[in-house]
């Protein structure tokens, strides 16, 4: 049992990336061929070579070797993906193959599936978490509804912790690095207990420092990671036939808000600018903090908010996987995992050292979710793989608001800010059946065939009011003007105040509709396989995938109008490939090309609120994009210790009908709005997906005597421009670039590793994230004399007035450090 206990669960002991993977493995020979790539993409063990869909991967001794820190360290993994971290404690945007989502809100599903250990993570934010004591990582690109489940559109990176080894031993490390960096980590295995039956392992890490940024008008650093986590996992193996592995592990964060600069310009140099009427209102109040393009890093990397902005993230995460084998190639998987975080955050968004715009966002998060399946091998030529999935969540925010009205003509700050809040809470409950069956043809031609239908529920109330109060639909004290919509029967006290009505304006399409709060979807993702492999190993397929993701209600709306729910999007995927090992087994080359169709793509889009005074976010369906690419993956052994890695990706990416109505009215109670005409968007480009990006990368090992190795490693990334906003503004717009990593390792025995690393050493910049909250859309008779409206059907504009500021965060300038790791 205990020699097979990485196949019981799906998870493997062993990868090594085609891409990324380390020439030294266990027995500390230097490889002089390419080793076997076992991978679980298909949610068994396979060699990689084997699968017929795009899959890289990296093992524990490659992410030791990358001084990871988190999952932002490894997006040089893989062609055609970006991973960024935004404004939430802990959140990501996560691109794969020109799809993402980029926004903090939780009710927002995330389009890249994050999963740890068999279970999905619902939110962007806790995403970006440590990469201590992983024993894996596999990055699937493309649609993986079939076997991974909806919100997996974009991708799926598919993490694994280490298991228990039953042994007495462990480890501890020590990172040391700039800006006051000091992280420690430990991993202690206990000896098998209950004859030899049962293993436990207790991990934590610690992050601290490591902010790069100085607030010069509090004189304080800012950026400090702030950050605790740990766990036990027990792995139970009573019989050969049965393993029971349990981890709970927690995540402390006390992280600030992640700090922004103002990128607002006094007249604006956006992408139509010849459309552009004016600058943005704030920097009528503080025109030295405008016109700084994220260029100006050094500029940038002194924030000027006038107050702290604390954050916290508690996360409690439980999982237990059971294996059992019920007969003779037939096993029965179970996954259960539970997941609850409460998160707070003050965050000031305008980036200036005046209160123009904060927020306390305080927000709870729960989810429960159950996966049952049956692996079966029912011959050489036949295996299948059936299951059932519950997964279930609810989430509550209670959020005020402070914002100065500019358009009153008043000075920002405290004595004129205007508070209002809103609640809201969510619950989903979702159900799918899935399965895929692989049938042999012939002893080179496997045919797959898979698919999920999947059945979901989601239903919300809200509520909005002014004054600073905030959880009305709890507190039993009502605020004047405060109202309730959507789905609210028993989730008010009898004294609130309800709206008159549910039938709002549709602040997207225009038109009354009726906001009944809930959203009911069904929705089937098929996936159809062809591979062929010739005799030399090499694999040549082709396949047919589908990939869903929800639709919702809009977590952060101000009112009715902004709420939804919007509709779920599909995107349907053909790949083709090929993968081969030549060159006497010293050079491995994956290819893939893919053409996708996207329809009902979700743009988050932020724009300026009614009057000038906050934002308003909304969520717009695109009736079709498409985006089409290459992906080009190979390792070569130039000699023996001497690894080069390449990575090539190239994007089409393409809105192909991107319209809107243009509203006339304030879509208000009182002044519900109509539709006058229609803004076409359809030239704009999709946000995070450049045309080209390359890695390249060089690994060279030498042993120094008596088991002692000297590991030398450097990297080299580069992506083509890219826009970070839906509305192509160009206070988002990141210019190509390219991004050094180097490191140089001692390893002396299988005790100490003495590591030295340089990070950004071309020491470039680039916005982490920005939001130009937001462009607004407005007739073209207003335009300038003499200047032509861009993009637009009749008289309406596609873009004229920027919104009233623009903030982002750049990225860490050139910085090094060392790390010391004991294992015993």
């Amino acid at each position: 049992m205990r020699k097979q206990t990485c196949s019981k669960l799906g998870i493997p002991l062993l990868i090594i990336s085609p891409l990324m993977s380390d020439p030294a493995l266990a027995q500390r020979e230097l490889s002089t061929s390419i080793e076997e790539i076992v991978v679980t993409a298909q949610k068994r063990e396979e060699n990689l070579s084997d699968v017929p869909m795009a899959v890289s991967a990296l093992d524990s001794k490659a992410l030791e070797r990358t001084i990871a820190r988190d999952l932002q360290d490894i997006q040089d993994m893989s062609p055609n993906i970006m991973i960024d971290p935004i404004l939430g404690n802990g959140t990501i945007s996560f691109m794969s193959r020109g799809i993402n989502m980029d926004d903090v809100e939780q009710s927002f599903d995330p389009a890249v599936g994050v999963v740890i250990d068999g279970l999905h993570i619902g939110t962007a934010t806790g995403s970006l978490m440590s990469l201590w004591d992983v024993e894996q990582v596999e990055m699937l690109r493309g649609p993986q509804g079939t076997l991974f489940g909806k919100n997996t559109i974009g991708g799926v990176l598919n993490i694994t912790r280490s298991r228990p080894t039953g042994e007495l031993g462990g480890k501890v490390a020590m990172t040391i690095g700039q800006w006051e960096r000091r992280d420690v980590k430990g991993v202690l295995n206990l000896p098998r207990m209950l004859n030899d039956t049962l293993s436990a392992k207790l991990s934590f890490v610690r992050l601290d420092g490591g902010g790069y940024f100085d607030n010069i008008v509090r004189g304080e650093q800012e950026g400090d990671e702030d950050y605790v986590g740990g766990g036990i996992t027990l792995l139970w193996e009573p019989s050969d036939s049965l393993e029971v592995l349990l981890t709970h592990y927690i995540d402390r964060s006390d992280t600030p808000t992640r700090p922004v600069t103002s990128l607002s310009v006094t007249q604006s140099g956006n992408a139509d600018a010849a459309s552009i009427a004016g600058g943005q209102p704030a920097c009528l109040f503080d025109p030295a903090s405008c016109d700084h393009p994220y260029t100006e890093s050094d500029w940038h990397r002194d924030t000027r908010t006038s107050f702290a902005q604390p954050a916290s993230l508690d996360i409690d995460t439980t999982i237990l996987n059971i294996a059992w084998d019920l007969a003779d190639d037939h096993r029965l998987v179970s996954i259960t995992g539970w997941r609850e975080f409460d998160e707070t955050a003050i965050q000031e968004f305008d980036g200036y050292e005046f209160d123009l715009f904060w927020t306390n966002r305080p927000q709870t998060n729960e989810q429960f979710s159950q996966e049952l399946r049956l692996e079966s091998q029912w011959s050489d030529s036949f295996k299948s793989i059936f299951g059932l999935y519950l997964w279930e969540r609810e989430y509550e925010i209670n959020q005020q608001t402070y914002f100065t009205p500019l358009f009153f003509g008043l000075p920002p700050g405290p004595a004129f800010e205007v508070a209002n809040g809103f609640d809201q809470i969510q619950e989903t409950e979702s159900w799918s059946v899935f399965g895929q069956i692989d049938w042999s043809i012939t002893d080179a031609m496997t045919l797959s065939i898979g698919g999920r239908y999947l059945d979901e529920e989601k239903d919300t109330c809200g509520g909005i009011g002014v004054g600073p109060q905030n959880a009305r639909i709890y507190d039993p004290t009502v605020v004047p003007g405060t109202g309730l919509y959507g789905n609210c029967a028993g989730r008010r006290p009898a004294d609130a105040v309800a709206n008159s009505s549910n039938q709002w304006t549709d602040y997207v399409n225009g038109g009354l509709v009726e906001q009944t709060g809930v959203l009911s979807v069904t929705n089937f993702s098929p996936r159809v396989a062809l591979s062929y492999q010739f005799e030399d190993g090499a694999l040549l397929y082709a396949s047919y995938t589908e990939g869903f993701r929800s639709g919702g209600f809009n977590g952060r709306s101000t009112n009715a109008y902004d709420h939804g729910p919007y509709d779920p999007e599909e995107v349907s995927s053909i790949e083709v490939g090929y993968k081969t090992v030549l060159l006497d087994q010293r050079m491995s080359l994956n290819v893939a090309a893919f053409f996708t169709t996207y329809d009902d793509k979700q743009e988050e889009v932020v724009f300026p609120a009614l009057g000038g005074a906050g934002t308003v976010t909304i969520v717009e369906n695109v009736e079709e994009a498409q985006i089409n690419g290459l992906e080009v993956e190979m390792s070569f052994i130039a000699t023996e210790g001497l690894t080069l890695n390449a990575s090539f990706g190239y994007l089409d990416a393409s809105f192909e009908d991107y319209q809107i109505p243009f509203l006339s009215g304030s879509c208000t109670v009182f002044d519900p709005c109509t539709q006058v005409g229609v803004i076409d968007k359809s030239h704009f480009e999709l946000r995070r997906a450049p045309e080209t990006n390359f890695n390249i990368g060089a690994l060279y090992e030498v042993e120094m005597g008596a088991g002692n190795f000297l590991i030398g490693k450097i990297n080299y990334r580069w992506r083509d421009d890219y826009h970070t906003t839906t509305n192509n503004a160009a206070e988002g717009f990141v210019k190509s670039f390219g991004m050094l990593d180097a490191s140089i390792h001692f390893e002396f025995g299988d005790s100490w590793r003495l590591s030295l690393y340089g990070k950004n050493l071309t020491d470039e910049d680039y916005l982490l994230h920005a939001l130009d909250p937001g462009t607004s859309f407005v007739p073209a008779s207003t335009l300038p004399a003499g200047v032509a409206p861009s993009g637009y059907t009749g008289n309406q504009a596609v873009r004229v007035y920027p919104g009233t500021w623009s903030f982002g965060t750049v990225n860490p300038p050139r910085n090094f450090g060392l790390e010391v790791q004991y294992s015993f």
